[in-house]
């Protein structure tokens, strides 16, 4: 450090090169043998460590130059590096400026909800018996891979604490921008799924395989490898309909060995006439069939990066239990949706609170329709970050989203929400009482769309349909809606009996309050 300073470096006072920055003495998971090797790492200027090699931030940046170490067990995050660097513009977009201070990197993140700047100095953990750096590496000693995993566990507090997480949350980090992840792959609709998977990637967008085995294990903080997917292709071999995957396997991790692998017999003379032989050869890349894709992966991430176009906005909303938010978004042209919902990360919380679990949060959406309103979407999640997608277009008008949170942890009362569209919209925060009736209303429109309503012909009573469901909102409120058909003008709220319904899930972790 005194070395540093003599030669007028940069150092990060809120992230000294210390033991502490790699992990807290006093309150550790690491084993004693462990302990004792990471204090052994010295810390050690990126520039003096490769002196005198001419080094950049992006000398490369390729998923094959990325390696990691079983000192840090961070497969999530290295899979979201390797993913991200099939997207050089995007690489660069984390550290879009040079400092002016000698030995300063700004690394440019995501974190709960919010965009960040992240100051970082020049100096990194180093195995002095390796002379490398001690966690993640690069074989052309390009540092934006060493740097953005300084910048993650700065944010988390201190490298331990990235040990083990999610591709999903490292993407968010260092893109910013929202994902999906589908779990449960055996229960999906192929065709559907292979639709929004050409989607996806006609669009640019990163796809990954996941290997954690559940949403369980996932929401544990399983750490294990993710797989990018480059492309796909469909076929007629034989006869018969042929839907492949080519993978990217920067590690060579749980290397896939049956159907359409290199040396699989199902590439026969045909397939090579039809697919060609690119399909056979390729360092690191391999095909897989959507079938065995479902059966040996247990989800998908997708995350959207922005387009030249995308307008991003955000929101800040603190709830007493019971209360709710409403925000209205006014467009102005046609525009593309995406809401996302950030709650504080369980990784800061619980060293704060100990019993801290992630809350469900719903959201509801409605289009302003004169006095009333139409039902758009409704979801309800109970994840850190979690993403709303509006399908097809948002035309232009007034729409109006409820968020509603049901806390599982006292203490604890607010949430950050985010928009991106391809077009300037406008939010504001707005009270319940401009809007009065408005869950009424919107479960109404609801109730009509998507709901097969129950006759009384039978009592003699043909005009009179209930419409009733215990959440066909999908945003965990119920209804039972009377109509009558015959005098129908204008519905008063009397006629809608409305209910939030929590999930099991939530439910039991309040029980365990």
């Amino acid at each position: 450090m005194e070395k540093a300073q003599d030669r007028g470096s940069f150092i990060d006072s809120s992230f000294l090169p210390s033991t502490n920055s790699l992990f807290n003495p006093n309150d550790t998971g690491l084993s004693e043998s462990a302990a004792r090797q990471w204090k052994d790492l010295n810390w050690v200027s990126a520039i003096e460590l490769y002196y005198p090699e001419n080094i950049s931030l992006f000398s490369a940046i390729d998923p094959l130059d990325i390696y990691g170490d079983t000192l840090l067990p961070n497969a999530y995050f290295q899979s979201a590096l390797a993913a991200v660097a099939l997207h050089p513009g995007q690489v660069k977009k984390m550290f879009p400026e040079q400092s002016t201070k000698q030995g300063q990197y700004v690394f440019h993140g995501y974190f709960n909800g919010k965009q960040m700047q992240i100051e970082l100095d020049d100096y990194i953990p180093v195995d002095t018996k390796k002379n490398a750096p001690a966690f993640i590496r690069t074989g052309s000693k390009a540092l934006w891979p060493i740097f953005a995993e300084k910048a993650w566990a700065k944010v988390n507090g201190n490298y331990e604490s990235i040990k083990a997480g999610s591709i999903a949350e490292a993407l968010r980090f260092v893109t910013g921008s929202p994902f999906t992840t589908s779990f449960a792959h055996n229960g999906v609709d192929v065709e559907q799924f292979w639709f929004e998977l050409n989607a996806a990637l006609e669009e640019g967008q990163i796809v990954c395989a996941n290997a954690e085995k559940s949403p369980e294990e996932f929401s544990a903080r399983e750490s294990s490898y993710s797989y990018p997917v480059l492309s796909v292709r469909e076929a007629l071999i034989n006869g018969s309909r042929l839907l492949l995957l080519q993978l990217l396997d920067p590690w060579e991790t749980n290397k896939w060995t049956g159907n359409w692998s290199e040396n699989s017999p199902t590439w026969t003379s045909e397939a090579i006439r039809v697919l060609g032989k690119k399909g056979i050869v390729g360092t690191h890349r391999f095909y897989i069939a959507l079938e065995d894709y479902l059966g040996f992966y247990q989800s998908t991430t997708v995350c959207y990066l922005p387009s030249n176009s995308q307008f991003v906005k955000e929101v800040e909303c603190t709830q007493a239990p019971g209360d709710c938010s409403l925000i209205k978004v006014q467009v102005k042209e046609p525009t593309t949706g995406l809401f996302t919902i950030a709650q504080k990360p369980l990784r800061i919380m619980s060293k704060k609170y100990v019993n801290y679990k992630i809350s469900e949060i719903s959201l509801m959406i409605a289009k302003k329709d004169g006095s009333d309103f139409k039902f758009i979407k409704g979801e309800v999640g109970c994840n850190e970050n979690y993403t709303v997608k509006i399908n097809g277009t948002m035309n232009k008008g007034e729409y109006v989203i409820l968020l509603e949170a049901n806390w599982c942890c006292e203490g604890v009362d607010s949430f950050v929400f985010n928009a991106y569209t391809s077009r300037q919209t406008e939010l504001v925060r707005m009270s319940s009482r401009e809007f009065p009736g408005y869950i009424e209303k919107v479960l109404k429109s609801c109730a009509v769309i998507n709901t097969e309503p129950k006759t009384y012909a039978n009592k003699h009573e043909p005009m009179i349909k209930k419409y009733a469901s215990i959440n066909g909102s999908n945003a965990g409120y119920g209804y039972i809606y009377y109509k009558n058909c015959l005098l129908y003008t204008s519905p008063s709220p009397r006629d809608l009996s409305t209910s939030r319904m929590p999930s099991s899930a939530c439910k039991k972790k309040k029980k365990k309050k």
